[in-house]
Parts: C-alpha cells; sequence; structure tokens
C-alpha cells in the first residue's frame, strides 16, 4: 500500500537523483566552448581584441559559408598560405570565462574535454559499485 513512508521515501529518492544529474550537467555550465577565431599574431596579445569584423580581422580569417568565423585556421598574407592557431579570441557575450578559454580546449585540443568527461564518469561509476555496497553493509 503506498502511504506516507512511500510517499517520503519516493521524494527523498528524487531529490537524490536530482543533484545526481545535476552534477552530470557539471561540464555544460564550467566548461562551455563559446564561438572563437584565431588571434591575429603581433596585433591581438596582450589582452588587446580587434572588433570581430574589422578589416584587418577579415584579412586574416576567413568567414564560412554560414557567416562565422573559421575557428582553427587562418590566411597568412604574407606566404598566402592556410596555417593553424596557436592562440584564440573568444567572443564573450553569453561567457566572460570558462575552462575551455582558460585552457584553450579547442580545435587539436578538443580531445581534453572528453577525458575530462570520462574521468569523471568513471568515478561516478567507482563511487556507485563501491559505495553502494559499503553502505549495504
Amino acid at each position: 500500500e503506498y502511504g506516507k513512508y512511500q510517499r517520503r521515501q519516493f521524494v527523498l529518492h528524487a531529490l537524490g537523483a536530482l543533484t545526481a544529474g545535476l552534477h552530470m550537467l557539471t561540464l555544460v555550465t564550467i566548461a562551455p566552448t563559446p564561438e572563437h577565431r584565431c588571434a591575429i599574431p603581433d596585433v591581438e596579445i596582450n589582452g588587446t581584441v580587434l572588433d570581430w569584423n574589422s578589416t584587418e580581422v577579415l584579412t586574416w580569417i576567413h568567414k564560412k559559408d554560414d557567416g562565422k568565423f573559421e575557428s582553427c585556421r587562418m590566411f597568412d598574407a604574407f606566404t598566402n598560405k592556410t596555417m593553424t592557431c596557436h592562440s584564440w579570441v573568444y567572443d564573450k557575450t553569453y561567457y566572460k570565462t570558462s575552462r575551455t578559454m582558460e585552457w584553450n580546449m579547442v580545435c587539436d585540443r578538443r580531445w581534453m574535454l572528453a577525458v575530462a568527461q570520462m574521468t569523471y564518469m568513471f568515478g561516478v561509476f567507482t563511487g556507485a559499485v563501491t559505495l553502494g555496497s559499503l553502505a549495504d553493509k
């Protein structure tokens, strides 16, 4: 029979599940990847950032068909070659800072986000297996 005790147990279990779900989403809030583009060498240094649509930016960085900047490569006007970026400028409209921005986990370093999520989930799995049986004892 479903009574006060069962209802109380259900609410307590639902609260536990809610907090577990929030922990699963921590990387979404801590490490989002905002729109980014390559930093122009010898121009955007020491925190100096040009306007996103300035002529100098458009000379170095091409826009894709969807209107967004190429985020991992830039055009070297001196050698007429495309090269990969070593530093990036981030759009800070929505996010002032994030782990992705601080540690430059974009382009060829994007795998670091996957490793961080995998490590977290492995810890959750290990804790569930060991602490669950420990709690039963």
